[in-house]
């Protein structure tokens, strides 16, 4: 998108705060990162005990987990889900057999995040990858761990579009997003990981979702089609 023009520039100032994370801003100023969240094991606290709750996405493949995990849905391959994926096939610890190993484990696919959310609230699926929910009903009864194979960090960009009627308020808008006290304040109510400058080693430590990475339709599909056959067999690929 940044290639064929549809983003407008943003103002020269917007996202280079000394006080923020050195690529927080696209070096070309068409986009900034402007929120952070990270995806952990999530797991119902009424049905799992944080002392008995798994440290590992491997762990999850376990007999004591069968019938008990939910993972998103390759049908829903949103850039997330596609760099989720690709965090565990290229993990030495996990890759495809690892897939095929939670498949024969009973795994629920389900296809967005705030399923899974719902899947571990209701004990359905106690234990699921995905996204806490920051609501202070759900931090009771949810927990949240690191997984030891990594815990992924998923980046958001927020550009303005070129054909926007009212650029001067987008461009506002973005620098209000990107001002400390904005970054501090989503931070300390759970809205979003710190892109300070001072937390930007613990966001450096982690696999990252949301860096530009150039990949074809063609490579996607390819790659869906393989995780497709890993979790639900060769009998369920969509054509």
């Amino acid at each position: 998108l940044t290639d064929s023009g549809v983003f407008a520039r943003l103002d020269p100032p917007a996202g280079r705060s000394p006080a923020l994370c050195p690529w927080v801003r696209d070096p070309r100023g068409y986009y900034a990162y402007t929120q952070a969240a990270w995806v952990p094991i999530v797991f119902s606290r009424r049905e799992v005990s944080d002392q008995d709750a798994p440290d590992s996405l491997a762990a999850l493949a376990q007999p004591r987990w069968q019938g008990k995990v939910a993972l998103p849905a390759p049908a829903s391959f949103s850039p997330v889900v596609d760099c989720l994926y690709r965090f565990v096939a290229d993990s030495p610890a996990l890759g495809f057999s690892w897939l095929e190993r939670m498949r024969d484990n009973d795994v629920m696919l389900l296809l967005f995040f705030p399923a899974l959310h719902d899947a571990a609230l209701s004990g359905v699926r106690p234990v699921s990858w995905g996204i806490p929910s920051t609501g202070d009903a759900a931090a009771k009864s949810l927990g949240a761990r690191s997984a030891r194979e990594g815990s992924v960090i998923m980046l958001y960009a927020t550009a303005i579009n070129r054909r926007a009627p009212h650029p001067a308020a987008a461009r506002a808008f973005v620098a209000w997003l990107l001002d400390p006290a904005t970054q501090s304040f989503m931070t300390k109510n759970g809205l979003s990981l710190s892109l300070l400058k001072g937390d930007c080693e613990r966001l450096e430590r982690e696999p990252v979702c949301g860096r530009s990475v150039k990949t074809s339709p063609a490579e996607v599909e390819e790659f869906r089609r393989k995780v497709w056959k890993a979790l639900l067999g060769d009998g369920h690929i969509p054509r």
